[in-house]
C-alpha cells in the first residue's frame, strides 16, 4: 500500500536558498564583467585619440639628421629605380633633381618642421605634387597603408604581390609605429571606400533616339553589380542611337578591367582588338627586388647598356627596328641606364564582356587634365585603336607599366611608405609614351567645354 511521504520544508527551503544565492552570484558577476569591459575596453573615440598620441610621440623623437638621412635615401632609391626623370621634364618643366636640391635646403634651414608627420606632408605637399604625383609616385596616407595591409591579407594566396607587399609592411618595424594600430575598425572603413559612391555611373538621354550620355566618376578596383546594371539598362534604350559620350573627365582611375568589362567589350566587333605595350625598367635595387620575385622570365635583358648619346644613336636604332617600335628618337636619353623590357599584349574580346549590345553608333569620349590612371589608359585604348573620338583636353597620363605592380618602399627612421612605377609604358605601334598624357582627336571649342564642344560637333556647329 502507497505511504506518503512527509516533505521537509525546512531542506527545500535551504536548498532554494542555496540555487538563488548561486544564481544571484552568477548575475551579479555577469554585471561586474559587463561594468568591467565597459570600463577597460576602448571606444572609438579613444582608440583614434591614443593612436595619435602614439604616432605623434614616434614623429617628434626623430631628430634633424634622422630626417635628411631618410630623404637623402629617397632620392638615392629614385635616381637607380624611377624612370620618369625625364618625361617629369618634358611634361611638367620640372627637373627632378633641382626639385631633390630644393627640398633639402628647406629641410636642413627649418623651412619644413622637423617631426616626421611635417616631414610626411612636405614630401607630398613640396615634392611629389610638383610633378602632379606622375607615374602613381606618392607618399601612401594612413588610409592607403591600411589599404595594402588589408589587401595583403584579403588575398594573400590569390596574387604573389600580396606575399611581398605583407613582407615589404613588416620588415620596417617604423612603418607600424609611423602609420599606427590598424585594426578591423580601419579595414571596415577601408572597404566601404573602396566600393565607391552608389552613383558612380549616371546615364542620361540628351535626345531621344538619337544621342545618349554616360559618365564615369572612378574606375572601381571590382566590377560592382549595380553598375553593371546601370550601364546594360543604357545600352538596351540605345540600340537605334546615333551617339553615346562617355564622360571620364576628372576620373582618378582605378581597375582598367573595370569600363572594359561593362562599357568596352559589350561593343567590340566578334574578334575584338589586341595592342602591345613596351615597358622598359631600370635594374635599381628595388626594381629588381620586385622582378626577381615575380619571376625574370617574364622580361629581357637589354642587349647593350647606354653610356652616351652617341652610343645610343649607333646602338637603339637596331633595338626599336627589331622591335618594330616607331617613334624612338624620343626615347634616347630616357633610356640611358636602363637595363630591362618586356613586351606585354593587351587583348580585349566581346565573350568576355558582362553583357551584350547592339548599339552601333557612334561612341565619343570626354577628357581633360585629371583623367589620369585606368582612365587615361580608357582613352588610350579607344583613340588607338579608333573605338571612339576623344573630346576635351590632354589627359594625365599616370599610366604607368600595364605588366608590374606599383612598386613600393619605406625610409628607414620614419616607416614612410612610398610607391612608384617602375616601368615606362610606351605603345609598341606608335612610341607614344602614356606617362606623357593622350590629347584627344578635338580640343575644346573657345568658351566650352568638352560636353559643349561634343555637342557642337555633333549638330555641325563646329
Amino acid at each position: 500500500m502507497y505511504e506518503k511521504k512527509q516533505i521537509n520544508w525546512s531542506s527545500v527551503g535551504k536548498k532554494a536558498a542555496i540555487v538563488f544565492g548561486a544564481f544571484s552570484i552568477i548575475i551579479v558577476a555577469a554585471i561586474i564583467f559587463v561594468l568591467a569591459n565597459e570600463i577597460t575596453v576602448e571606444t572609438r573615440d579613444e582608440r583614434a585619440i591614443r593612436i595619435e598620441k602614439e604616432r605623434r610621440e614616434f614623429s617628434e623623437s626623430l631628430t634633424l639628421e634622422q630626417l635628411v638621412y631618410d630623404f637623402d635615401y629617397f632620392m638615392g632609391v629614385l635616381e637607380e629605380n624611377f624612370p620618369f626623370f625625364g618625361v617629369a621634364y618634358r611634361r611638367f618643366g620640372v627637373c627632378i633633381h633641382s626639385l631633390g636640391d630644393e627640398f633639402r635646403a628647406n629641410l636642413l634651414e627649418g623651412v619644413i618642421p622637423q617631426t616626421a608627420q611635417d616631414f610626411h606632408r612636405a614630401l607630398d605637399e613640396d615634392f611629389t605634387r610638383r610633378i602632379y604625383r606622375m607615374a602613381h609616385l606618392h607618399i601612401i596616407t594612413r588610409t592607403g597603408y591600411v589599404s595594402m595591409l588589408d589587401a595583403a591579407l584579403r588575398y594573400y594566396e590569390d596574387n604573389p604581390i600580396n606575399a611581398f607587399t605583407l613582407e615589404l609592411l613588416t620588415e620596417n618595424p617604423n612603418i607600424a609605429h609611423f602609420y599606427g594600430d590598424a585594426d578591423a575598425i580601419d579595414k571596415v572603413e577601408y572597404t566601404a571606400w573602396r566600393r565607391g559612391s552608389p552613383d558612380n555611373i549616371t546615364t542620361e538621354i540628351i535626345e531621344h533616339g538619337r544621342i545618349a550620355y554616360m559618365g564615369i566618376q572612378r574606375m572601381l578596383s571590382r566590377i560592382q553589380p549595380e553598375d553593371t546594371l546601370r550601364v546594360r539598362a543604357l545600352y538596351n534604350q540605345i540600340d537605334d542611337f546615333e551617339h553615346l559620350i562617355i564622360d571620364i573627365r576628372g576620373n582618378g582611375g582605378g581597375w582598367i578591367w573595370y569600363p572594359h568589362e561593362i562599357v568596352t567589350m559589350p561593343l567590340l566587333e566578334r574578334f575584338g582588338i589586341r595592342y602591345q605595350h613596351l615597358v622598359f625598367y631600370k635594374g635599381g635595387q628595388h626594381n629588381m627586388r620586385l622582378i626577381d620575385h615575380l619571376g625574370l622570365n617574364r622580361h629581357r635583358q637589354m642587349s647593350f647598356r647606354m653610356e652616351d648619346h652617341w652610343v645610343i644613336g649607333r646602338h637603339n636604332v637596331t633595338l626599336f627596328r627589331d622591335l618594330e617600335l616607331m617613334g624612338a628618337e624620343a626615347l634616347m636619353d630616357d633610356l640611358t641606364g636602363f637595363d630591362y623590357y618586356n613586351a606585354y599584349t593587351f587583348v580585349l574580346r566581346r565573350e568576355w564582356a558582362q553583357f551584350e549590345s547592339n548599339f552601333s553608333g557612334r561612341l565619343w569620349i570626354l577628357t581633360d587634365g585629371d583623367t589620369a590612371s585606368a582612365a587615361s589608359q580608357f582613352a588610350a585604348i579607344h583613340r588607338r585603336h579608333r573605338l571612339a573620338t576623344l573630346v576635351g583636353d590632354t589627359t594625365m597620363g599616370v599610366h604607368g607599366s600595364p605588366t608590374m605592380e606599383g612598386m613600393h618602399f619605406s625610409l628607414p627612421n620614419t616607416g614612410i611608405l612610398i610607391r612608384y612605377d617602375m616601368g615606362l609604358a610606351v605603345c609598341r605601334a606608335t612610341g607614344l609614351i602614356y606617362e606623357e598624357g593622350i590629347p584627344p582627336d578635338y580640343f575644346n571649342l573657345p568658351g566650352m567645354d568638352a560636353l559643349e564642344t561634343v555637342l557642337a560637333i555633333i549638330n555641325g556647329g563646329a
